[in-house]
């Protein structure tokens, strides 16, 4: 008697862990729904914002290269010419050793 008893306990209990189990998954389902929904409603009045400061982003980032072009620029001239007399002396040793 206590064991039926018992095995009738046991399958209530784990029939309304399955219901808790349900309930709960179904709370993201629930925030998801409303946040789909609140972002339909959001993107339509963000999306002019959103271009309006791509373009401005466009131009700062247009910007920064220029500078920064302009800052290697010395230091590329630098490199080339270092480069260039350098072969050239290479060169010029290689004729002078051939003679």
């Amino acid at each position: 008697m206590f064991y039926q008893i018992a095995g009738i306990a046991r399958d209530s209990a784990l029939i309304l862990l399955v219901i808790e189990a349900l309930l709960l998954s179904l709370i993201p389902l629930l925030a998801f729904y409303y946040l789909n929904r609140g972002l339909r409603q959001l993107l339509p009045k963000v999306t002019p914002a959103f271009r309006q400061a791509q373009t401005w982003l466009v131009g700062f980032r247009d910007g920064v290269e220029q500078v920064m072009g302009a800052i290697a620029a010395p230091f590329m001239w630098l490199n080339t010419t270092m480069t260039a007399c350098s072969r050239a002396l290479t060169k010029v040793s290689e004729r002078s050793l051939r003679r």
